[in-house]
């Protein structure tokens, strides 16, 4: 399995986990770190490449503010606000799926 496939599925992995109803905090951060250390295997992999590092700037960028995400999503204590923090999160899955999809055409790679 290539380094963009692995991060593909720790993506769906971890996408997965945060949709749980009540997921365990170890659990997600754990998740969370694998697909931060498989994104760092790309960037170091594909990194040099010029056709890429926008997008990889952009993905890092993303999972920073994922990571955001995650700690006002934790500290969330009202249903309303759990329920923003989890769509706004959702959104940015899909965005990092996003960014994955173009980095597996062809005409990136």
């Amino acid at each position: 399995m290539d380094s963009l496939t692995l991060l593909r599925s720790r993506l769906t992995e971890f996408a997965a986990v945060v949709r749980l109803a009540d997921p365990d905090r170890g659990r997600v951060q754990n998740s969370f770190l694998q697909l931060q250390r498989q994104f760092q295997v790309v960037a170091r992999d594909r990194g040099m490449e010029a056709t890429v590092q926008p997008v990889l700037t952009e993905i890092s960028r993303t999972l920073r503010l994922i990571g955001v995400d995650l700690a006002f999503l934790q500290a969330s204590r009202q249903p309303v606000t759990l329920e923003q923090r989890q769509s706004q999160l959702d959104g940015r899955l899909t965005q990092l799926g996003n960014w994955l999809d173009y980095l597996c055409q062809p005409s990136s790679q």
